[in-house]
C-alpha cells in the first residue's frame, strides 16, 4: 500500500482542508482527532507537528470518509471504490453482469480517463471512454457509460485523491455552533444547513449548542413548515425569542404564535409557562410554544392543563426529529 511522508502538522492541515472543501465545515486538529478516535489509531494527528509521519494512502482516504460521516455530510463512513459501485449498480439496476476482473478494469478506466474528463482537465478523453465501452459492452455501452460517470462523480465529491473545482466559499468553523451567536445573514435563513447535518448525526450535542443557535434552529424548522418567522434580537427580547405567523386555512384571522426557546438541561418549570402566557395575553397572540432541549416539568404540564393555557411544549426528542427531517446527507457544493 502506498503512503505519504510528511510532517504531522502538514497532515493535520491537509486533512482539515480536504474535509473543509467537501463539507464547508472547518475542523481543528483536536476536533478531527476526537472524531476519528479509535477507528483510525494509525492516523496520529496529535503530538509534535514537526515530526515526520508516514500515512498509508488508504488510511488517509478512510479518515476523510469518517470525518465527512461524522459531520453528517455522508450517510456512511466508507468510500467505496467507484469500479465496485459501478459493478453493483449495473447488476442490480440493469441486470448487466460484471465479473471481478471487469470491475477492476472499470475502476482503472475511471481513474485514468473518467475522473480527468469530469474535472475538465482532458476533454478529449470522452471519446476514449466511449470506445472502450463499445468494445467491452456492445449494446449496453451507453448504459455502462452513464453508470461509471455517475459513480466517478460521486467518488470525486468525497475522495481526497480526486481533483475538485468546486468549494464552499464560506466555510464555517464547527466550534461556531457551540460558541458563536452569529446566524446566517441571508433573508429567510435562520440556521446553517451544515450544522443541521452535524446535529442529525450527533443528537447528543444538541444541549451543548449556543443559545442563539438554538433559537436559529427553531426559526429554521418553522420557516420550512410554511410559517413567517420573526427572530427576536436575542438579548433584551422580553422573553419572546421567536414570533410565528401563518394565514389560517379556514380563512380566519392569521394565527400568531409566541415561542420561548430554552436550551436547558433541567426541566422547564411553571414559572416559564406563566410568563409565556402573560406574553400571549399582552401581544394578543393565538398561542405559545416552549421549545427546549429538556422537557416540561410535571408541574408545568399540570398548570397548562388546569388553567387551559394555549401553550404546547416541544421537548428534546422532538427537536432531534427536526434535525433528522431537515438533514441532507450527501449535499455538497456540487449538489446544490
Amino acid at each position: 500500500m502506498g503512503g505519504i511522508h510528511w510532517p504531522r502538522g502538514v497532515l493535520a492541515s491537509r486533512l482539515g482542508e480536504c474535509v473543509g472543501v467537501r463539507s464547508g465545515v472547518a475542523l481543528n486538529t483536536q476536533e478531527m482527532a476526537t472524531a476519528l478516535g479509535p477507528r483510525l489509531n494509525g492516523l496520529d494527528l496529535l503530538g509534535d507537528p514537526d515530526t515526520i509521519v508516514r500515512t498509508p494512502s488508504q488510511d488517509y482516504e478512510d479518515a476523510v470518509g469518517v470525518l465527512l460521516f461524522d459531520l453528517g455530510v455522508r450517510d456512511s463512513p466508507y468510500i467505496p471504490p467507484p469500479g465496485y459501485v459501478s459493478a453493483v449498480r449495473l447488476q442490480k439496476e440493469f441486470g448487466i453482469a460484471v465479473d471481478p476482473l471487469q470491475a477492476a478494469a472499470l475502476g482503472g478506466l475511471i481513474g485514468t480517463r473518467v475522473l480527468p474528463w469530469l474535472t475538465s482537465r482532458r476533454q478529449d478523453y470522452e471519446a476514449d471512454i466511449r470506445t472502450v465501452m463499445k468494445e467491452d459492452y456492445g449494446a449496453d455501452a451507453d448504459v455502462v457509460f452513464e453508470v461509471i460517470v455517475a459513480a466517478a462523480a460521486e467518488y470525486a465529491l468525497v475522495s481526497p485523491f480526486a481533483v475538485r473545482d468546486a468549494a464552499y466559499s464560506d466555510t464555517v468553523a464547527l466550534s461556531d455552533l457551540f460558541t458563536s451567536e452569529r446566524l446566517p445573514a441571508e433573508p429567510g435563513s435562520f440556521f446553517d444547513q451544515r450544522f443541521i447535518d452535524y446535529l442529525a448525526q450527533h443528537p447528543d450535542r444538541l444541549g451543548d449548542i449556543n443559545w442563539r443557535q438554538f433559537e436559529g434552529l427553531t426559526g429554521e424548522w418553522f420557516a420550512r413548515q410554511g410559517y413567517s418567522v420573526e427572530l427576536g434580537p436575542g438579548r433584551g427580547d422580553d422573553g419572546v425569542d421567536v414570533r410565528l405567523s401563518r394565514i389560517a386555512s379556514d380563512g380566519q384571522a392569521p394565527e400568531t404564535i409566541l415561542v420561548q426557546c430554552k436550551r436547558e438541561r433541567n426541566k422547564i418549570g411553571k414559572v416559564v409557562v406563566k410568563g409565556l402566557y402573560a406574553d400571549i395575553l399582552d401581544a394578543g397572540a393565538t398561542s405559545g410554544l416552549i421549545v427546549t432541549t429538556s422537557s416540561l416539568a410535571p408541574g408545568a404540564e399540570k398548570v397548562i392543563v388546569a388553567r387551559g393555557y394555549p401553550i404546547q411544549g416541544i421537548d428534546r426528542a422532538n427537536v432531534t426529529k427536526w434535525t433528522k427531517e431537515m438533514a441532507r446527507p450527501g449535499r455538497g457544493p456540487d449538489l446544490v
